[in-house]
């Protein structure tokens, strides 16, 4: 009885021992896996894996690019009325129906994707585009721009609100504008270049819709505008100078501004909605 309490001591250091070697096994056992070649091993691998999934999702994105781009110029040309060659009339015979099933499908197609309904070509012959800054025309107008020029006695004019001088680059980007308005068939006498203090390319300075008003009504009325086209309420891309182009527009129409005349008619794009027309 004497040496119960050494018996009872030295029991429970042995169950002490046991337990303190259950709970750190798995700490021993993660202690050799994290050695530097295997942490080294594991980045290795894991890095590979993750550079094949971005290099197939490249291939992925580029494969659905090319095909829209394809798609977009098939909807894009024009049916232009084919020559008839002696003797040829039988092959255009046979071919008729496959001429029809193709004009059915992009006709198809083009109703489908057009996201924007143009007014008729009567009410387009005098169009305006009102942007903030240059290279807004390629970002988000190329397509309507391109669309605009090909159609016969429309004439497409550009009045950008700013030089882009947000990066003390204004003269680079003012010859851009210039270059791009060119490209996609605008010549250089449509082109409207406001440099306005107030109205300076800078996210951090509001414009005041009153000023951007009375620069589209001036244009408008100067060049007898019968149709304008800007940004939505979200600005496409939520640039506050944007936003501002479409507040100052959609003043002008609430206020009942814009000049009246036959065929007048101002247009909000919208990147969206199907209905956005006003």
């Amino acid at each position: 009885m004497k040496f119960n309490w050494l018996s009872e001591f030295l029991a429970n250091f042995v169950n002490a021992s046991a337990i303190t070697k259950a709970v750190t096994r798995p700490f021993i056992g993660l202690h050799q896996q994290l050695t530097p070649s295997s942490i080294y091993c594991r980045i290795k691998s894991t890095s590979a894996e993750a550079l094949e999934h971005i290099l197939i999702a490249c291939a992925v994105y580029f494969l659905v690019c090319l095909g829209l781009y394809k798609l977009t110029f098939w909807l894009s040309a024009s049916a232009s009325p084919s020559t008839t060659v002696p003797g040829a009339s039988n092959n255009n015979n046979n071919n008729g129906d496959s001429a029809r099933s193709s004009s059915g499908l992009r006709n198809a197609l083009q109703s489908g994707l057009r996201s924007v309904h143009l007014p008729k070509p009567a009410v387009m012959g005098r169009v305006l585009l009102v942007i903030a800054h240059p290279d807004d025309e390629c970002m988000f107008f190329g397509p309507l721009i391109y669309t605009l020029t090909q159609r016969d006695g429309c004439q497409v004019y550009v009045l950008c609100l700013s030089n882009g001088n947000f990066e003390q680059k204004g003269q680079v980007r003012r010859e851009e504008l210039f270059r791009a308005c060119k490209r996609l068939g605008i010549s250089e006498s449509n082109i409207i270049l406001v440099n306005a203090t107030n109205l300076p390319d800078d996210p951090n300075v509001e414009w005041r819709s009153d000023a951007v008003a009375s620069f589209i009504l001036h244009t408008v009325e100067s060049l007898d505008i019968q149709a304008i086209f800007t940004f939505d309420r979200d600005g496409v891309s939520s640039h506050p100078n944007h936003c501002a182009v479409y507040y100052a527009a959609a003043s002008l129409c609430l206020a009942n501004l814009l000049p009246k005349g036959e065929s007048r008619r101002v247009g909000i794009i919208s990147r969206s909605s199907n209905n956005n027309n006003k």
